[in-house]
Formats: structure tokens, sequence, C-alpha cells
């Protein structure tokens, strides 16, 4: 998905969220702060005016940033044997509690 940097950098929203289909029509959710996505993008992928990212979902439930990943660390996170700390998405992961505790 492509993102635009300076409207990340800027947005007003308190979380994005990000809907991920699966091949077997199952939806998944990753809610996360744009200061916190930003980071880790920048982190990943450098300070690009656009952002490409592959967000993956994994049987085990772990999501991962998937982009400019070599095919081996592509199998690897598909064995779920794959660790790396920036790419990984998974506390954000239908994780709603930021935003119920937003509500009240």
């Amino acid at each position: 998905m492509p993102l635009n940097r300076q409207k990340l950098a800027t947005s007003r929203a308190d979380y994005w969220v990000f809907v991920l289909m699966g091949f077997d029509q199952n939806m998944d959710f990753v809610v996360i702060k744009p200061s916190d996505l930003l980071a880790k993008l920048d982190t990943i992928h450098g300070k690009a005016k656009t952002i490409q990212s592959y967000l993956w979902v994994t049987e085990a439930k772990r999501c991962w940033e998937a982009r400019g990943l070599n095919h081996q660390d592509q199998t690897r996170i598909a064995q779920d044997e794959y660790t790396n700390d920036v790419r990984d998405f998974s506390r954000c992961l239908n994780d709603w509690s930021p935003i119920k505790v937003l509500n009240g």
C-alpha cells in the first residue's frame, strides 16, 4: 500500500487503522498511532516521499512489514521463525484497546 509520508507526518488522527483482507476472506486490522507507524517505516524504508508497505499476517497471527525482504526472510515469516522488532507489527494486530480507551 502506498503511503504519503507528509500526510502521515501531519495526520491529526489519534490512530490509523489498516484493513487487511486475507486469502480466506478473513479480515485483520492494524491499529497504530501515525507517529509510531512513521517511525517504524522511516527506519525500515528511509524518508522517501511515498512509502510502499506490505503488511503480512501469518497463520500464527503475527504481522510483519515484508516489503524489501529477501526470499529467505519471507520464508522464515511463513514458518514463524522470523524476528525483527522494527518490522514486527503484531502488537497492533487486531488490538482495539487504544480506541476503546479513547471512547471511554
